[in-house]
């Protein structure tokens, strides 16, 4: 009797799968969350069921979404908020950082003690920062092109943005090289196309893997080896053992961080320390937070720009012009001497529109995350407190409903100047946006006029291409491409 109520309940008057006794939808799920792509089941069940539909894992319920006005009205109703779902699924991985933390005293302390990290003047260093490791990187590209004897060479597109945003982040974050745009390059000078070895710094899927998993499964089940394989419960301290190896173990937690990078200058973890505002764990769960959001995202996101620029002649030939006219005609390793400077970035406007595009086509995240918190109705269904709402991002930005050809890269879309939040949901809305957005904006402005101005890039035909799902959507198998000075 109480299975036929349950089966008669408001949640089974949303659209969705069968949903078996006791595991739900999990079996759907669970192998594509496995693999880190949770799209492959997500994107067609919203073609199947329309913009909303329910999920069920063993006690989880999900309400996936993909319909803007519905988004706004979750990401700003009272009705709703950040839960602490996302938090207890990064628990062992990262559980005080700022991106995972629920509503609540402590989320406010730490987002008003952060804030500080992104002033204008961590901006300017995050462009520096930038400018200065894609020269570097340029040197390498320009001596591995000449030694191949046919002016080219062919590289991984994504361990290159990887290395220069590592780089950039070890500088912003800690006033550290990690030195990852040298091991692109073998004694010789030679290309290493292999992929990184797994380290705490690039190793992104491995860290949050478990976490897709976790997110629809109960915690009961997160140890056994059936999820677990090995990996699930990644140590806290996992960064630390980093600092550990340029300090003793006896060194205090926040110094333990410091530690890489004893002659700092005033980064974002000076700003950190100097607010007062966090304890030991906190402070490392932040940085290694930004770190790790920070370079995956626009590593992510520089990847699929110079693929999209690559692919797209015409807006590429334009954004040239704009650059040409705006920084400097110079081209190759004369642009190395007439570098762009942080003015130029708002007078660029056709770069402004390709970048939204960028995140339109290429969202930094897929999904955002919010948690019922009182009784409601969402598109005329009815959801109980406790639902977790997965707004769909990427479902969202390619909705014909809302944007005419929406797989057409086009950054007129974005020509009347109107704000990335007004037409899309990429980097939140509200008191949640996120924190890193405008450093992410001007560190992939940077690299990606440096690296136009010195190159072209050719994708290599028949490659297979395949997303996954970390922090962002990035290319599990990279992309080839050749790179030909200019």
């Amino acid at each position: 009797m109480q299975f036929v109520r349950y089966r008669r309940s408001d949640w089974f008057a949303l659209p969705g799968d069968f949903e078996w006794p006791l595991i739900g939808n999990f079996i759907q799920m669970y192998g594509p969350a496995k693999e880190s792509r949770q799209f492959k089941y997500i994107s067609p069940a919203f073609r199947r069921f329309g913009p909303i539909f329910r999920f069920r894992a063993f006690g989880t319920r999900l309400v996936f979404l993909a319909d803007p006005e519905a988004a706004k009205i979750v990401f700003t109703s009272k009705a709703y908020h950040k839960g602490p779902e996302l938090q207890q699924a990064f628990v062992g991985i990262n559980q005080y950082g700022l991106p995972v933390l629920p509503d609540g005293a402590t989320w406010k302390r730490h987002r008003r003690n952060c804030q500080p990290a992104f002033s204008p003047a961590s901006l300017r260093l995050a462009f520096a920062a930038a400018n200065k490791h894609v020269d570097h990187l340029s040197h390498s590209l320009r001596k591995a092109a000449q030694a191949t004897g046919q002016g080219t060479v062919v590289m991984n597109l994504k361990r290159i943005t990887r290395s220069i945003l590592t780089d950039v982040m070890g500088d912003v974050l800690l006033s550290h090289s990690f030195g990852r745009t040298k091991t692109l390059f073998d004694a010789n000078g030679q290309p290493v196309n292999e992929e990184d070895d797994r380290d705490e710094i690039l190793d992104v899927k491995r860290l949050f893997a478990p976490v897709a998993v976790r997110m629809v499964t109960p915690s009961w089940m997160w140890r056994l080896k059936l999820i677990e394989k090995g990996e699930m419960v990644i140590p806290r301290g996992y960064y630390r053992h980093h600092a550990q190896a340029e300090n003793s173990e006896e060194t205090a937690p926040r110094d333990m961080v410091k530690s890489l990078a004893p002659d700092a200058t005033h980064d974002m973890l000076d700003r950190l320390i100097e607010t007062e505002a966090f304890d030991d764990e906190e402070l490392i769960d932040e940085i290694f937070a930004f770190m790790l959001a920070g370079h995956d995202t626009t590593a992510s996101a520089l990847l699929f720009l110079i693929f999209e620029l690559a692919s797209n002649t015409p807006v590429r030939e334009r954004l040239l012009r704009e650059i040409a006219e705006v920084v400097s005609p110079d081209v190759g390793a004369a642009a190395s001497h007439s570098q762009m400077t942080y003015e130029h970035l708002s007078r660029l406007p056709y770069l402004d529109c390709v970048i939204k595009e960028l995140f339109r086509v290429h969202p930094v995240t897929r999904d955002i995350v919010r948690t019922v918190r009182e009784p409601t109705v969402l598109m005329g269904y009815k959801l109980p407190v406790g639902t977790t709402i997965s707004v769909q991002t990427a479902d969202l930005n390619m909705d014909p409903r809302v944007w005419k050809n929406p797989k057409t890269f086009d950054p007129d879309r974005f020509a009347d100047g109107a704000p990335l939040q007004q037409k899309t949901i990429v980097f939140g809305i509200g008191q949640h946006v996120c924190i890193g957005e405008k450093m992410a904006i001007v560190e992939l402005k940077a690299a990606v006029v440096a690296l136009l101005r010195q190159f072209t890039f050719r994708v290599i035909p028949g490659q297979d291409i395949v997303p996954i799902n970390s922090i962002t959507t990035t290319l599990v198998n990279g992309l080839m491409v050749e790179i030909t000075p200019l």
